[in-house]
């Protein structure tokens, strides 16, 4: 009779050479569906390479690995729709895959100005800068995934993880303290490889006012938000961090007026219909 022992690593590698299999046949039926999508946005762009039909297609041709002709085709899509957010979302991904993280953090910026609302926006942006170790921006940009979508579980990890941090794990420039007396007693040969105290000073305000307007925005006191805004503007001056969220609380505050004006139109047709009725009954009761 077979020892125990040998039966158990026969039973072990048979099971492991099932997994293997099923991830084979997986990954072999996505190459299929990745093939059968190229091809049929491909014949759709061909009918009108002006199309926005651009986007899923370099997609495609990005999750099949053929990241030169996704960027080729992106490139060219988003030189004819500059202000498509999804195509510069798309030429994001596919720079991070060529691992040109830093070029990829302008085109993600471009599609959150166009669209705040893009969570994917955000939350590419967000493990980019953490891919480049700039962790405090990351931390604002998931703060504001968060607040798009309260129930994601990666946004909800990341905030809670890059709050969790200590100052000296962020390893930024902002984050930099210069005591007083370090500072006079300091040689002058040392000074001049730091920051300057402005800028510094002026970052630091900055980074202050950006989480104190997130954490605003996060519980929905948008009244607040706004004048923290304003706040910061009149202090610190323009700045694309505050710009970005100007133009998030712009749309949420004409969303709001938008919904205020339905809800009123839709109360004066009820009276409307209310007054008709009495009117009716009136009547009815007078003959």
């Amino acid at each position: 009779m077979e020892p125990m022992d040998n039966r158990l690593n026969n039973r072990l590698g048979d099971r492991m050479k099932d997994q293997s299999n099923i991830k084979a046949k997986e990954k072999a039926v996505e190459k299929i569906k990745i093939s059968e999508t190229i091809i049929k946005y491909q014949e759709l762009f061909d009918r009108d390479t002006s199309s926005k039909i651009f986007a899923p297609l370099a997609e495609a041709y990005r999750k099949a690995g053929e990241l030169e002709t996704a960027f080729r085709i992106a490139s060219q899509g988003i030189a004819e729709h500059p202000g498509f957010a999804s195509g510069m979302v798309t030429l994001a991904r596919i720079l991070i895959d060529q691992d040109q993280s830093q070029d990829s953090i302008s085109y993600l910026k471009t599609a959150i100005e166009l669209s705040p609302d893009n969570f994917l926006a955000h939350k590419l942006l967000g493990e980019t800068y953490i891919r480049l170790k700039q962790l405090s921006k990351a931390l604002q940009v998931f703060k504001m995934a968060l607040y798009l979508d309260p129930l994601d579980e990666f946004a909800k990890k990341m905030v809670k993880k890059l709050e969790s941090l200590s100052a000296s794990d962020f390893n930024e420039d902002v984050l930099v303290t210069y005591p007083l007396e370090q500072l006079s007693n300091s040689s002058s040969s040392s000074l001049e490889k730091r920051p300057p105290l402005k800028s510094y000073i002026a970052n630091h305000n900055l980074d202050r006012y950006v989480s104190l307007i997130d954490a605003y925005i996060s519980r929905n006191d948008f009244d607040k938000a706004s004048q923290t805004l304003t706040e910061a503007f009149d202090r610190i001056g323009k700045s694309p961090e505050l710009q970005r969220r100007q133009i998030f609380l712009s749309k949420r505050f004409a969303d709001s007026s938008q919904n205020i004006n339905e809800i009123d139109t839709k109360a004066n047709q009820q009276l409307k219909v209310l007054n008709k009725l009495l009117i009716q009954i009136e009547e009815r009761r007078l003959y």
